[in-house]
């Protein structure tokens, strides 16, 4: 089966699965709760109460609840680690990172994670796992194993994004005094920031696609080459991009702030395609 995009919208709890590249909806289930943040095994889509601190673990192919389990509240992101047997749960109303089991749903541990943290980034490869410290100004990369503190760093302003790029930890952070903007950075091998461009506009969010960086911030979607920081292109859209989710030669994003979710060719920065979600809150490849 060819891969789908899933997306989740908060305000009509409805869960769709948009097939890919056209995003028209091919299944869609509506909730008993406000669906947020999603994350994909091999059988089960994960998916958080946007107002509640629980996961509820659905079947991938019927959208159908197996089963629900407690985590902190204000569930930023969720991310499956150890062969897809650790569910990481970035908590923003808990300052935390909790590890569960992903099958029983158990509390396997608790980390510190700044002030209202809001991203969270893996590494399959070393298995680290990077967090945006949100106000506390800090980025952090933890073990995703054990979740001890590998590296605690302030760049200098509100952290909203992180992720790896060939294992070096990039961040996403606001800037600006009166006026918002965005810089792009990352911690050299010494542990040290080191920026590398200025952006336009309030921040959202940043990933790793086709060899490069990804940023959404107000108004824009900007490629950058990697690793010199470059611009490759820009594209306007009409919010602040808040979910960038990679998918081959395309990225999908979700724009919180206008309602829509779009998918862009990551090659050309054309934006291939766009529907309305009137919150959406989660997106993620089934």
């Amino acid at each position: 089966m060819r891969a789908r995009l899933a997306v989740s919208d908060a305000r009509h709890c409805l869960l769709a699965v948009l097939s890919l590249p056209d995003l028209e909806v091919c299944q869609q289930a509506r909730l008993p709760f406000r669906p947020g943040r999603l994350a994909c095994g091999e059988h089960t889509l994960y998916c958080a109460d946007a107002s509640e601190g629980m996961i509820y673990a659905l079947d991938r192919d019927s959208l159908r609840t197996q089963s629900a389990f407690a985590a902190g509240p204000e569930i930023e992101s969720l991310a499956l680690c150890g062969e897809g047997k650790r569910l990481l749960a970035l908590c923003g109303g808990a300052d935390s990172v909790q590890a569960l089991d992903a099958r029983a749903g158990r509390l396997l541990g608790v980390a510190a994670a700044g002030l209202r943290p809001c991203a969270l980034a893996l590494d399959a490869r070393t298995d680290r796992a990077a967090v945006a410290g949100g106000a506390s100004g800090e980025a952090m990369i933890l073990d995703a194993a054990t979740l001890s503190t590998r590296l605690r760093l302030a760049p200098g302003g509100a952290v909203c994004g992180v992720c790896f790029f060939a294992g070096v930890l990039m961040a996403l952070c606001a800037a600006g005094e009166y006026e918002t903007g965005s810089v792009v950075g990352e911690v050299d091998a010494s542990g040290r920031w080191k920026p590398w461009i200025a952006l336009p506009g309030q921040p959202g969010t940043l990933a790793t696609c086709d060899g490069g960086l990804l940023v959404g911030h107000l108004g824009w979607l900007s490629m950058l080459e990697a690793p010199n920081g470059r611009l490759r292109w820009q594209t306007r859209v009409h919010g602040l991009p808040t979910h960038i989710l990679p998918l081959g030669r395309a990225a999908g994003f979700a724009d919180g702030l206008d309602g829509l979710v779009g998918l862009v060719d990551l090659r050309r920065g054309t934006v291939l395609r766009r529907i309305r979600v009137e919150e959406p809150a989660g997106l993620a490849c089934i």
